[in-house]
């Protein structure tokens, strides 16, 4: 029996480039691998900005380059603007060695500094530029400039915004890693988010019929069951099987099991809450969590798993997870001061769809977007009412989703001064 064991931190990114099989977006398919080079003299230091720099006008970078062959190797200009942003063109171009070297990048030429600017933040590839040489003394000389109409540009010094290089090298674990994509895809597992580990056992599968049951212990709590009621719904979803669901007091062969990992001498918080582990074998599948929020965590991966197998059946791959969130909080911002009406069933499935990603919080954006009680003149027909926020809030807390209000201030509160109340 053979068996892949991954980490899964960039598993998605290399599942993607064994798909389509194309290099022309290294960042896409590297970027998750490369290291920052650092930015060495001559590159402007200090503070601030350099002044005006008329167009053409060359200014040198220097950047580390890895001993090692890079499959990929990036510049970020982040901080290369607009002088006022008031001109009619830019274009960034970028030479190597010398101010009449060779051209290695020549922008899109854009109408508006703004655009110019926020261009300029993304990634360079420079990886075909990279030459021995530049690897035999470790660092590569970038000349930088801007082709500016109606406007200079200017640099901003690394203490103010930094100019970054990254490298990517082809190493034992990226590798590695490149085999264990294949295999998921394969087993056809594509799972969202990917969890931190997952190892699968290629060929084989736990086979799920009508009779198979999904199952929590008796006297677990209305959490625990909520969540075996919600994976029952995905797989109705997915595959058309509608399973029963029960209270027992041990699991049988062939059952889905939901339950908590065990007591543990201090109560679990953060990541640590989220966490869980998914052993899925030929004769069921157990879902441990550290924490009830854990429990719905590794149910909503088991329902992504499910599949119909090609034999008229449904199935999961037999695999074992072991997941923890790479941050606490999962944050969604939902910007609803643009006219748009509060609709209740629209966000509950919003919510319901979030938490099998496994984001837990949800961050409205409103300005005059709240019929307070004191205050019921403010918000628009349709908006936010303490009953929907209620409502909302309930049902979200189902999901482990915490529902976070914010309301712009300052700059942002001529909606709600605009009430002639509030003069």
């Amino acid at each position: 029996m053979h068996r892949v064991w991954v980490s899964c931190v960039s598993t998605l990114m290399l599942l993607a480039m064994l798909t389509s099989g194309s290099f022309a977006d290294r960042w896409g398919e590297y970027g998750e691998f490369a290291k920052p080079q650092e930015a060495m003299d001559p590159t402007p230091a200090g503070t601030g900005h350099i002044g005006e720099v008329a167009s053409g006008t060359f200014v040198q970078f220097r950047f580390s380059v890895p001993e090692d062959e890079a499959v990929g190797y990036w510049v970020r200009l982040a901080n290369v603007v607009a002088y006022t942003g008031k001109g009619t063109s830019y274009q960034l171009v970028l030479r190597r060695d010398a101010e009449n070297g060779a051209i290695v990048h020549t922008g899109v030429l854009l109408t508006n500094g703004d655009r110019w600017n926020d261009a300029n933040r993304g990634v360079v590839d420079l990886t075909e530029a990279i030459t021995q040489a530049d690897r035999e003394r470790g660092y590569i000389d970038v000349f930088v400039t801007g082709m500016v109409e109606g406007d200079d540009w200017t640099v901003y010094r690394q203490g103010s915004r930094q100019a970054l290089a990254y490298a990517a090298v082809m190493s034992p674990e990226m590798r590695r890693q490149m085999i264990a994509a294949q295999a998921l895809k394969d087993s056809g597992i594509a799972l969202i988010p990917m969890p931190s580990q997952i190892e699968v056992t290629p060929g084989e599968q736990l086979k799920i019929s009508a009779s198979t049951r999904i199952v929590y212990s008796e006297g677990a709590s209305d959490s625990i069951v909520f969540t075996a009621n919600e994976l029952r719904t995905i797989i109705a979803e997915r595959c058309g099987l509608e399973l029963p669901v029960v209270a027992i007091q041990a699991p049988e062969d062939g059952d889905l099991f939901i339950h908590l990992a065990g007591p543990t001498l201090v109560e679990p918080t953060g990541k640590e809450a989220d966490s869980y582990a998914l052993n899925v074998s030929a004769t069921g599948a157990d879902v441990s969590g550290m924490a009830e929020a854990g429990c719905m965590y590794g149910a909503m991966t088991l329902g992504q798993m499910v599949r119909p197998n090609g034999e008229g059946g449904v199935s999961l791959p037999v695999c074992t997870v072991e997941d923890e969130p790479a941050f606490e909080y999962r944050i969604i911002q939902y910007d609803i001061a643009r006219g748009q009406t509060v609709n209740v069933d629209y966000v509950k499935r919003v919510i319901r769809e979030l938490a099998r990603c496994k984001i837990n919080g949800l961050l409205f954006y409103m300005e005059d977007d709240f019929r307070f009680t004191k205050y019921p003149f403010l918000g628009r027909e349709g908006t936010f009412t303490p009953e929907k926020a209620t409502e909302l809030s309930t049902y979200a807390r189902q999901y482990h989703v915490q529902l976070i209000p914010q309301f712009e201030a300052l700059g942002h509160a001529g909606a709600v001064l605009s009430h002639p109340e509030m003069e």
